[in-house]
Parts: structure tokens; C-alpha cells; sequence
């Protein structure tokens, strides 16, 4: 296995000494001007597109550009590009994908495709959905607690996924790709004005052989593989000058193989399962106090589980068979804008509520879980200085063989100063909770919300070619709601986390960089020595990008650093710290047709995110992209 230490501090002081060498950025040969840092915007900090460097809020924008020359292969590899968010999986595509967001429980943060809410399972965690990377055209990533904004559960942060159907604009797409264990991925979407009405369409089709993701003798020795089919559709239509009406579906079916050590060595275990949504979204922008957006969505996953072709119910008494699970949402949000007369200064005045229905069936084992919300905002603007005020009301209701309501107020407050001619210092803080899983709580009808407050300072220069910052963070929680492993339930404990993210990015005259660090010690308070710290979590992880454009070519390479971490509770098993380097080479062959190839885990290095689960070995991916006008 190869040393992770000395690889990383190499790197790490080499990409140090480039960035502090403030005169090989500040200066350009003679002729050529400074390539300056585009500030992207998000909404999903304050529900209106905002300038990245004007966000009070920890918010990364993870752009087009950067997915396709990104060496990551799937989502998950993509979102934990950022700073501040690990992940562990157990095994290769389709397995069990955890993220952790400022060392939070993988539960603690809510994800959006979209804009709509993905699903949970019984027992709150989220599912991850099934997602072609050439099918995204953006990811938002708010860190952080965000309960005040997005309610129960975005202790950790908000991740928003953009679909490219849902920002195509009369343009079209193909790529195709192939790379190891036999991967093959072929990817579509078009976009065309038809009648008044614009049309989208995207698919992709997926597949791979995979590995052997456990080893263990009590598993079986097949190759875990996974294959993946999906489209969805949307149409749109002006329906005034100010209004706008879109529909939508969206359809996904996907097959894998996986390894389980609680039935039989020999057997083979696989799963399917379906998501389907559909969905309604109004916009309505008139004057200065209307700016409504409304969506109405409801989504189904159906999950069955095979052991040895067999439905698992049938083969093991620890088994499931199908697993259901059915959502709709409704969300109204309006934001008013209004300027002073004399233009010195702008507020804007967010008002929104949200109706969420769920429920979840295992095997004819219900368990509902519906909530209600209202919340307002507010932001304003004047010159150097911003504030940001946030307020939100969740009643979270659970149906079941016990029932409950579990009503929570959440509140952010936030402000942030910019002096000297590049500098900016914001200070926010918050409230959060999360209520207790059906599931749990039919358990044990004792447990109560879990509740966080969060303080986050950070500090940052933003100036042509370049950007620093630097943000402390403190999170305290009362009642945690962790699972215990040994007893089988989950207990109420108080937890916190204390840390700092160091991110710098810009560029010199020899390459581009991007360089996170994470520092941070997610810790319960009840239990003494190592095992306090919370599993899967490093207290220290890191991440180094950098590229170059050569002539036609645009390289480049990514190492990826995580230090040490403890498995699960109440175990010593430790999980190694490791360094993993990938890279690209991409060529844009004609003004519609690129190429690029992904090389993953360049030094074959063996590691693992979860113990016991093998992780992929040296492979390359190569795909062929085809960007086209559907004006024709």
C-alpha cells in the first residue's frame, strides 16, 4: 500500500509555495492580462440567485466545466469534491453511499434534484439517487446548518442537483463512454422550441461488471455489478410575459449485485428498484414584491431484494422482499425586492411555506411521515455591509404503531463585513433539528428531536485570479439520535464538532489550482478515549486540484487525502488513512466534439471508506461527447 504521508505533505507544501508566491499570481507576461476567478451565483443559500462572493453562508458551485474535466466517476465521488464533505461506500456503484457534511450523521443534511426533495427510507437515511454524471449541469452545495431555510434535517447542509433538463435551451447532447470492469455509459439529451412550448429530453443507460466488493470467506466471490436506465421529460411553457408553467416526469430503474456475510457464502444477492416523479412548477415574476415560484411533486421508489434468485423474504428470515416508499411536496416561495430611492441599500423579504406527505412500506409494515412548514427571510444589502435573517416553523408528524407531533422552531442570523479593497468577514448563527425515524421511535416512544446550534465565522480575499477563505465552525447538539449497534436501538446523546476549512483557488502562469482542507473533531460527549469520535468521519481530510491548458489539451490531476477513522461505535476497528490520485486529459477535437479520459486511483492504491468494503483499483474511463444546436 502506498505510504499516504509523504505523497500528501509534498504536495501539499509544493501547492503552498505556488500560492504564496503572491508575485508569480499577481503578475502576467508581458502582453496578456489575468485570468480573473468568474464568481458563479447560487439560490440556494437565500432562494434567489446570488454572486458566490456576495453569499453570507458556506456555499461551493460545482459548474459544468468542472463536472465533465472532473476525474470523479460518480455522484457521490463529485459532491465530496468539496470542502467539508467525506463520503463512505460499501463497494463500487449502486452500494450504500454515506455523506457526512461538517462531520455530521449521514442523515443530518437533505439533498435536492431539482429543487424537489429525495427520498428517505424508514429509518431516515437518504437515498441516494441514481444519476448519470454527464446527465448534471450543476451541483449547489450549502454547508452548514440550514434548518431555518430547508427545514428538519439539514443540520449538516444542502446539496442541490441541476439536471440538464432542466437548463437546456434549444441545444442537444450525446456522449458514450467506456473504461474498466467493462463500464459502458451512453448518455442523450435535446432541447427544442416547439409551438410555444419548449421540450426537453435526456436519457442515459449505464452498466458495469464491477469487482468483488467483500472478501470476506463468509461472502460470495461473484463480481458485484450494477446497471442503470433512465430518462425524464419536461415541457414548458410562457404563459405571459410574466408567468411561466412547466411539467415534468422523471423514470429510473436500476439492477445490482452486492455481498451479505448474514446469509449463505454461496448465495448471490441483487437488487432492483424504480423511482419514478412527476412534477408541476409555476413562476410568476411581477414588479418588485412578486417573484413566486411554486412546485408540486410526488415521487415513488420501490426497492426488491433476491437471494439466489429468489424474492429475500422467501430465503432468509432477516430479509425484506419490497420495499416501498411513496412523497409529495408542495412549496410556495416568493421573494419581494425593494431598492431605496436613493439606490443605497436593498432588501429583500423571502415568504414561503411547504406541505410534505410520506409514508414507507416494508412488506406491509407502514410507517407515515408528513410535515408542515412556514418560514420567512430576510436579506439586506448596503454597501459594505450584509444581513441575513431567517425564521422557520416545522410541525414533523409521525404515523405508526405509536404516532406523535414534534413541532420545532429553527432561526439563522447572519452577518458579514467587507473591508480593505478585497476583504470580507461573515458571522452567522443557527438553530436545527431533527425529529426521530418512525421506525425509532416506534422502538422506544421516550426519544425526543435532536436540536444544534451552530456558530460559523469565516474570513476570506477574493481578488482577480485568486480566492482564499477561511471558515471556523461550532456545533453544538442535544439529544443526537445515534444508533447503537450493541443494543440494537437508538439512544439520545449529545454530541459536537469543532473545526476549520481552509479553501484557495485561482491560478498562475504555470496551472489552475484548488486546494481544501478540513480540519474538525465530530466527537460524542458521554464516552471516554478513542471512542468518542464518531465513525467514518476523519478528523482531518484534504483535497488538492490541478490542471493546465497545453495547446488542444486541457490535463489534469486530483489527489484526495483522509486521515484515520474508526469504523462504527463501540468498536477499536479503525479504517486506515490513505491518499488516492487521479487524473484527466481532455481535447476538444472540433467546436462540438470533445473527448476526455479519466484515470482513477492512478497509484492502484488500496483503501477503504468502509472497513471490510474493497474500493476500485486503477482504472480508466474514456468518453466521447457530442454538443449540438437542435435549431436545424
Amino acid at each position: 500500500m502506498l505510504s499516504s504521508k509523504p505523497i500528501f505533505l509534498t504536495l501539499a507544501c509544493c501547492s503552498v509555495l505556488a500560492i504564496t508566491d503572491q508575485s508569480a499570481i499577481a503578475q502576467s507576461p508581458a502582453g496578456q492580462t489575468e485570468r480573473p476567478i468568474v464568481y458563479p451565483s447560487a439560490a440556494i443559500a437565500n432562494y434567489q440567485a446570488t454572486p458566490l462572493n456576495d453569499v453570507l453562508l458556506s456555499v461551493d458551485v460545482i459548474e459544468a466545466a468542472e463536472i465533465e474535466q472532473s476525474t470523479a466517476t460518480t455522484v457521490s465521488d463529485l459532491i465530496a469534491q468539496k470542502t467539508g464533505i467525506e463520503f463512505s461506500r460499501n463497494g463500487g456503484p449502486g452500494a450504500v453511499t454515506s455523506h457526512f457534511m461538517r462531520g455530521q450523521e449521514s442523515k443530518n443534511y437533505i439533498m435536492l434534484v431539482d429543487g424537489v426533495r429525495v427520498h428517505t427510507n424508514a429509518i431516515g437515511s437518504l437515498l441516494m439517487p441514481e444519476l448519470s454524471i454527464s446527465r448534471i449541469e450543476k451541483i449547489e452545495v450549502l454547508k452548514g446548518n440550514a434548518s431555518a431555510l430547508y427545514g428538519e434535517a439539514a443540520i449538516g447542509g444542502v446539496i442541490n442537483i441541476i439536471t440538464k433538463s432542466a437548463s437546456l435551451r434549444d441545444s442537444g447532447f450525446v456522449s458514450a463512454s467506456y473504461g474498466s470492469y467493462n463500464s459502458q455509459e451512453a448518455s442523450a439529451g435535446i432541447s427544442k422550441y416547439l409551438g410555444g412550448f419548449n421540450v426537453a429530453f435526456t436519457a442515459s443507460k449505464a452498466q458495469t461488471d464491477g469487482f468483488d466488493v467483500q472478501t470476506a470467506a463468509a461472502t460470495n466471490p461473484d463480481k458485484d455489478g450494477y446497471r442503470n436506465t433512465n430518462y425524464d421529460f419536461t415541457v414548458e411553457r410562457r404563459l405571459s410575459p410574466d408567468s411561466k408553467l412547466a411539467v415534468g416526469l422523471y423514470n429510473g430503474k436500476s439492477e445490482a449485485d452486492y455481498d451479505d456475510a448474514y446469509t449463505s457464502a454461496s448465495g448471490t444477492h441483487e437488487y432492483e428498484t424504480e423511482n419514478k416523479k412527476q412534477f408541476v412548477r409555476y413562476e410568476l415574476k411581477k414588479g418588485m414584491l412578486i417573484n413566486l415560484h411554486l412546485n408540486h411533486s410526488q415521487s415513488e421508489r420501490i426497492r426488491k431484494d433476491f437471494i439466489d434468485g429468489l424474492p429475500a423474504s422467501n430465503a432468509s428470515i432477516f430479509k425484506k422482499d419490497k420495499k416501498t416508499g411513496k412523497r409529495k411536496d408542495t412549496k410556495l416561495v416568493n421573494i419581494s425586492d425593494i431598492v431605496d430611492a436613493d439606490g443605497s441599500a436593498r432588501h429583500s423579504f423571502t415568504q414561503g411555506l411547504e406541505i410534505s406527505t410520506s409514508y414507507f412500506d416494508e412488506d406491509g409494515t407502514r410507517t407515515d411521515r408528513d410535515s408542515e412548514a412556514v418560514f420567512l427571510g430576510y436579506l439586506r444589502k448596503s454597501g459594505n455591509h450584509s444581513i441575513q435573517t431567517n425564521i422557520r416553523h416545522d410541525v414533523v408528524s409521525l404515523e405508526g404503531t405509536n404516532a406523535k407531533d414534534f413541532d420545532e422552531l429553527s432561526y439563522l442570523a447572519g452577518y458579514g463585513y467587507e473591508f480593505g479593497e478585497y476583504y470580507k468577514i461573515a458571522f452567522s448563527h443557527a438553530t436545527g433539528f431533527r425529529a426521530p425515524d418512525a421506525s425509532a421511535f416506534n422502538s422506544d416512544q421516550t426519544l425526543v428531536a435532536e436540536t444544534h446550534t451552530t456558530n460559523e465565522l469565516s474570513l476570506q480575499r477574493t481578488e482577480a485570479g485568486k480566492l482564499w477563505r477561511v471558515t471556523l465552525f461550532s456545533t453544538e447538539a442535544d439529544n443526537a439520535l445515534l444508533y447503537n449497534p450493541i443494543s440494537y436501538v437508538t439512544e439520545n446523546v449529545d454530541i459536537e464538532n469543532q473545526g476549520v476549512e481552509f479553501n484557495l483557488q485561482g491560478s498562475t502562469d504555470i496551472f489552475d489550482y484548488d486546494f481544501d482542507v478540513t480540519l474538525h473533531d465530530p466527537k460524542r460527549k458521554d464516552l471516554p478515549g478513542k471512542r468518542k469520535t464518531l465513525p467514518r468521519r476523519a478528523k482531518s481530510f484534504a483535497r488538492l486540484n490541478l490542471s493546465k491548458q497545453i495547446g488542444d489539451y486541457q490535463i489534469g490531476t486530483s489527489l484526495t487525502y483522509s486521515g484515520r477513522k474508526r469504523d462504527s461505535d463501540f468498536s477499536d476497528t479503525e479504517i486506515a488513512s490513505f491518499t488516492r490520485i487521479d487524473g484527466y486529459i481532455a481535447r476538444q477535437l472540433t467546436p462540438s466534439v470533445s473527448i476526455n479520459l479519466k484515470a482513477e486511483n492512478i497509484t492502484d492504491t488500496d483503501y477503504e471508506t468502509t472497513a471490510g468494503y474493497r474500493t476500485p483499483e486503477r482504472s480508466l474511463f474514456l468518453t466521447l461527447k457530442y454538443d449540438f444546436i437542435s435549431g436545424l
